[in-house]
């Protein structure tokens, strides 16, 4: 198998260990429970920190606990399609807490479908809970530059 390079150091690993650590004691002060921090907040951490608010809404959303494992079942029902961008999260407010996963992606452009697993079910009558999607980014994601390949391209 071939060695990918890594120079994973003493000092990164001091910093990825409190991050964790960090993470634990944050779920610990949740108790389970969804917190997120309002959209000012967020604003003013990203001009502090230099990170696109997306980045920051991903990395938060995803430090929540999950407390319930979703089992996997056969989606329900198509209800209605929306034309979309990728980079969201579901969110659902209503009288349960629902735990949402992005279930899989496929297609682009206008034809993309994304698919959340919703736990527990959704309730046949939907008028009493709210939909959301929030836009999200691949945690720090670094950015890309495009090269065309109009030529042979050796690795």
């Amino acid at each position: 198998m071939r060695q990918i390079p890594n120079e994973y150091n003493g000092d990164v690993e001091q910093i990825d260990a409190e991050l964790l650590r960090l993470v634990q004691a944050r779920r610990a002060l949740a108790q389970g429970k969804r917190l997120f921090p309002p959209a000012e907040t967020i604003e003013a951490w990203s001009a502090r920190f230099g990170v696109e608010t997306n980045q920051i809404r991903y990395l938060l959303h995803h430090v929540n606990e999950r407390i319930r494992e979703v089992p996997l079942h056969d989606p329900g029902q198509l209800l209605r399609e929306l034309r979309i961008q990728p980079n969201l999260l579901l969110e659902i407010i209503g009288g349960e807490n629902y735990s949402v996963q992005r279930h899989g992606m496929h297609g682009g452009g206008s034809q993309t479908k994304i698919e959340f697993m919703v736990s527990p079910a959704l309730p046949d009558e939907l008028d009493h809970l709210a939909f959301s999607f929030v836009p999200s980014a691949v945690f720090l994601e670094r950015k890309v530059r495009e090269i065309r390949l109009d030529r042979q391209v050796d690795f």
